[in-house]
């Protein structure tokens, strides 16, 4: 199969730069105790639909990732697409079958934290309100989590 530099180049950048922060102070970090509110997140900043969290999660950067990918096939460039959360706490594990001690896990994946009542993506498109919501309804089968599709009135 032969491969053009340009899909060799994504393909490098898809597979070694995942999302993560650029620099970090400490590797390994502890998790954090859900809260229920942030609200500064609670209403709609740049797009006319948005899809909210009702629970309490993580969200690694492949999820978003996957989220990212089914959006820009269905929007097909006719809208834009705001995310306003990026993983930037690392996650760690052991390997299987080892036994308990000797410090910390290797770095797994980086996630990042949401709340109930966090707005994660924001859409602005010139197509309708129906077509907009089943477009994140099926994004909100990648998350971990029950989310609701919300909108401006405006819209």
């Amino acid at each position: 199969m032969c491969m053009s530099i340009s899909e060799f180049i994504y393909l490098i950048h898809i597979i070694f730069f995942m999302l993560q922060p650029k620099k970090f102070k400490y590797k390994k970090l502890q998790k954090k105790i859900f809260k229920q509110f942030r609200y500064k997140t609670l209403f709609l900043k740049f797009g006319t639909v948005g899809l909210k969290a009702i629970e309490c999660s993580f969200i690694s950067s492949y999820q978003i990732k996957s989220i990212n990918l089914i959006l820009s096939k269905k929007l097909k460039r006719k809208g834009k697409i705001w995310f306003n959360i990026f993983p930037n706490m690392p996650i760690t594990a052991k390997p299987i079958e080892v036994r308990m001690g000797k410090g910390k896990g290797n770095l797994k994946h980086w996630s990042g934290f949401v709340t109930s009542g966090f707005i994660i993506i924001e859409i602005i498109s010139n197509l309708n309100r129906l077509n907009i919501m089943s477009i994140l309804k099926n994004a909100s089968i990648k998350l971990p989590f029950k989310t609701t599709v919300i909108y401006n009135k405006l819209f």
